[in-house]
């Protein structure tokens, strides 16, 4: 079928964030096929305000032509997103398997880390989502060979009350994830996907797995990997997600409480949200910066497609397809190697049962956008002010004349001053260029005065980040006596 071609206007009608009706929002159950409801999803009111819905990730009218691609690479937790505290055990486990529960962690900070029964793993940063393809509709492909996950090898505890002293503690289980299919999805901004003063928020849906490694190779020799393999993981960067159920064990019920709070792109989790931003609140100090999550519960296995890439004995790997039908349980679901009477090969998943809840901070960055569809969003730095001379002690005032050239009226930028004195950065400051009413409009933007601290030339720079791939720099020096 051919692709039908979404005008920009109609592109706005469906991006409109600034138009969330917070009587849309809805509180979701999540349902397990095993055991059943396991906890909610609030999806703050985004999809239908937008013209999407939380659990449908289908492309509109096929995918393509493309308009923008991005990327994304996850970052060290920086321990603002705003998840409540957790208690986390070490995942030590005796010579008979079972969990130790020792050491204990309490009230950790779970921003950017993963839940895993009792446990917790925090991502170290580096995972990656390149080549991220959007098109004009904001339907999302990720291929599968463009994603990266690096390995989970440790817990980086941070108590929230401070009582504590910070650990990093090296995890007895490590494990990798990997993609098994390309994910698909949507997003949704409001003028343009390069603006800054505005949140962008979306889906992605794909098979995935983690190789399981025990125990981590300073306690001693690693055993072979054990392939965790689960269909359909939804990771979203918006809404919360709750799992709050008992989970049945051999020593007895316990009881699951997770919670992952997403940060759309640009705003500040610290901020929170409100009526006025119930995507949160957008800032200068977290442009292109996103938070996604998503979780569930390991199935008790999955059922592999037979033409798919197979291990000696159709056992699985990390290039197998899983089947596009998951239902039924062989007559063991704690034994690989059945055949459905369509040849699907079940693969069995030796931790099965065990809820788990990923969380990561991310950075992301532009590789193309299409100013042709999109508009380009184009400021210009007219002007640096700042004095040519000084003295030690005395404040210097900064401030940036921006003006607009573009063709998206209402888009936002982002403008940049670093100074630096002897080779060292000596200021840094970042603002969102609002914005304008009508092209060829100015506007000077103030930034925060510094004191210099030495003698010497402060060589200052102003940039501003937009989707014109002009040079938009202006550099002045300030001699201090």
């Amino acid at each position: 079928m051919k692709k039908s071609t979404l005008s920009l206007p109609s592109l706005m009608v469906i991006s409109a964030l600034g138009g969330i009706n917070p009587s849309y929002a809805e509180i979701h159950e999540v349902i397990d096929p095993l055991f059943g409801p396991i906890g909610t999803f609030d999806d703050w009111g985004f999809p239908e305000s937008a013209g999407r819905e939380a659990f449908n990730f289908e492309h509109i009218n096929g995918f393509g032509p493309i308009t923008l691609i991005q990327n994304e690479v996850t970052q060290l937790p920086d321990g603002v997103t705003q998840d409540p505290p957790h208690d986390v055990y070490g995942d030590f486990l005796d010579a008979a398997g079972n969990p130790v529960l020792d050491p204990f962690f309490p009230n950790a900070n779970m921003d950017s880390s993963v839940n895993l029964f009792l446990f917790g793993y925090t991502d170290a940063g580096g995972s990656t989502f390149s080549n991220h393809q959007v098109d004009g509709d904001g339907d999302h492909l990720i291929p599968k060979a463009d994603m990266s996950f690096g390995e989970y090898d440790l817990f980086l505890y941070r108590d929230t009350t401070g009582t504590n002293p910070d650990q990093d503690f090296d995890t007895f289980i490590n494990f990798e994830p990997f993609a098994m299919s390309d994910a698909g999805g949507w997003c949704v901004f409001q003028t343009h996907p390069v603006a800054a003063g505005e949140p962008m928020a979306g889906q992605v849906e794909f098979d995935f797995g983690f190789a399981v490694k025990i125990p981590d190779p300073d306690y001693g020799p690693t055993g072979p990997d054990m392939l965790q393999l689960i269909p359909g993981f939804q990771m979203r960067s918006y809404g919360t997600l709750v799992l709050d159920f008992t989970l049945p064990t051999p020593g007895g019920l316990v009881p699951i409480h997770y919670v992952a709070n997403a940060a759309p792109n640009n705003t500040d989790p610290s901020l929170g949200r409100d009526d006025l931003n119930p995507l949160g609140v957008p800032s200068a100090d977290f442009f292109n910066h996103v938070s996604f999550m998503g979780g569930g519960v390991i199935p008790l296995g999955v059922w592999l497609d037979p033409e798919g890439d197979l291990g000696v004995g159709n056992t699985a790997t990390r290039d197998s397809t899983l089947d596009s039908d998951q239902a039924g349980l062989p007559a063991d679901p704690s034994v690989s190697g059945d055949i459905r009477e369509d040849g699907a090969i079940w693969h069995a998943n030796s931790f099965g049962g065990f809820p788990f809840m990923l969380r990561a901070d991310a950075l992301r960055g532009i590789d193309f956008v299409d100013n042709t569809f999109y508009g380009t969003l184009d400021h210009d730095i007219k002007k640096l002010e700042v004095v040519n001379k000084s003295r030690v002690g005395q404040s210097i005032d900064i401030s940036v004349d921006v003006k607009n050239h573009d063709s998206v009226e209402d888009g936002t930028t982002l403008a940049t001053v670093v100074g630096t004195q002897g080779g060292v950065p000596v200021y840094s400051e970042s603002q969102i260029v609002p914005a304008f009413a009508s092209k060829n409009a100015r506007t000077t933007l103030l930034f925060s005065p510094f004191t210099a601290g030495e003698t010497g030339v402060i060589t200052w720079t102003a940039t501003i980040t937009d989707a014109d791939p002009d040079v938009d720099a202006r550099t002045k020096t300030t001699k201090v006596k």
